[in-house]
This record gives structure tokens, sequence and C-alpha cells, in this order.
């Protein structure tokens, strides 16, 4: 029997390959924010017209990449909503909970016309869970608690 070779991997064009490229190269969770222990991001797309986006919700532990960038949900949009900034903000300074809104940048095809602007809405909750500070609990032998 034969074995196949292992193929080489080609780059992916457009946006998925961009954040495909940059999601490889970012450290993990752990290595640069090490006191949290859980991010959620939701994200909810405004659209008015039918059929709506789903929402999506992500879950990053500290083995995660330190990643907070997502593609617009329409397949054939170039844009991406990058919350890297605005996350690591957070991160740095231990704050437990954000939200905000985005509006996409990139273009896409609409009413049957290549690049027009996309303008997707979207809205943004960020919840962190971090690690909590170890308080000393130890008794020292042969102390005596006044009262």
């Amino acid at each position: 029997m034969r074995l196949s070779r292992g193929k080489k991997k080609t780059a992916k064009p457009g946006k998925d390959g961009e954040l495909e490229r940059s999601r490889a190269i970012a450290p993990t969770l752990e290595a640069v924010y090490p006191n949290a222990r859980l991010v959620r991001v939701q994200l909810d797309f405004i659209c008015e017209s039918l059929p709506h986006h789903a929402q999506q919700a992500f879950l990053l532990h500290p083995p995660a990449k330190a990643h907070f960038a997502y593609p617009c949900p329409f397949g054939d949009c170039t844009g991406i909503y990058n919350l890297q900034e605005s996350i690591a903000r957070m991160l740095t300074a231990a704050v437990t909970n954000d939200a905000g809104s985005l509006t996409c940048t990139g273009l896409r095809a609409r009413q049957g016309v290549p690049g027009q602007p996309c303008e997707q809405v979207m809205n943004y909750t960020v919840a962190v869970q971090y690690a909590q500070p170890v308080t000393s609990t130890r008794r020292v032998a042969g102390a005596v608690a006044s009262r």
C-alpha cells in the first residue's frame, strides 16, 4: 500500500486568509494576559432584510489565541470586524464587561452591483472572568487570637 505525501498548504486569498495568518501568529491569551481565565465575545448582526444573520458567540480560554477579529457574515464581503484594540484595552485594565457597535467597512455586491459598501452593523458584548488574587490564610504556629 502506498502512502500519500503530505500536500503543501496553500494560502487562502482574501479576508479568510488574512484572518488565518493573523490568528496563527497571535500569542496565546495566557501569554499576553495571564490573569484572564475566560473571555466571552458575543456578536449580534443588525439586519433590516431577511434572513437575519445568526448571533455568534466565542469562548476563549487561556490556551486560545489572543486574536479578536471576526469576518463579516456576508460570504462575498471583504470586511473584518476588528475588536483587537478594544478587547486588549479591556484586558489590560482588568475590565469585566464591555459593549459596542461597529459598522462593516468592507465591499460586497448589492442589488447586482459589485463593489458596494457593506455597512452591516454589528453589536458586540465582551465579558471577562479573571483569576482571583491568592490571599494568604495560613496561621502562625502558637499565635493566640485576641478578642
